[in-house]
């Protein structure tokens, strides 16, 4: 029977499906893929500062990856499912986005996925945070709307071997 080990989300991203956990015992930051996540949810995420065990950690030569990943206890959860809404402002470390009826939320920039704009289509989460109402899992609506399950298996699976390229 394997061992889980508990930890702590450092950083996820959605649109890559890739991030860190934060292991007791381990010196460096586990990566995990979004494959390894064990829930009844057909879109599998995690956010930052979820609590989570892991087991099957492997060192894969650039560090630690594990094969499996419990959420244990969530540290937002979601007021709602999904929401479009249009990029109001980014730059820096944060941004807002703005859905159909008006409403900012705040995010991270290190939560948005790469190359987003001011104007640009997105689809969004919201979440209640200790900032107040955030947005969270953000995809380009055109990339989300789009790409087939097929296709986005096909480019998770290359940005993974180029991850592990890199490392």
């Amino acid at each position: 029977m394997a061992e889980w080990i508990k930890g702590k989300v450092t950083s996820f991203n959605n649109e890559k499906g890739w991030g860190f956990i934060s292991v007791e015992g381990q010196k460096k930051d586990v990566f995990v893929h979004f494959s390894a996540i064990i829930d009844d949810q057909q879109f599998k995420s995690l956010f930052v500062g979820d609590i989570v065990e892991v087991s099957d950690i492997k060192d894969q030569g650039h560090g630690p990856q594990t094969g499996k990943v419990r959420i244990i206890e969530r540290a937002f959860a979601p007021l709602q499912t999904l929401l479009i809404g249009t990029i109001k402002r980014i730059g820096g470390r944060y941004g807002f986005v703005t859905d159909a009826d008006g409403n900012d939320y705040y995010f991270s920039t290190r939560d948005a996925p790469p190359k987003l704009l001011q104007g640009d289509q997105v689809s969004f989460q919201v979440l209640r945070n200790k900032k107040g109402l955030a947005a969270q899992q953000i995809h380009h609506f055109h990339t989300f709307s789009k790409e087939s399950p097929a296709q986005r298996q096909l480019r998770e699976n290359q940005e993974l071997r180029t991850l592990e390229e890199l490392y």
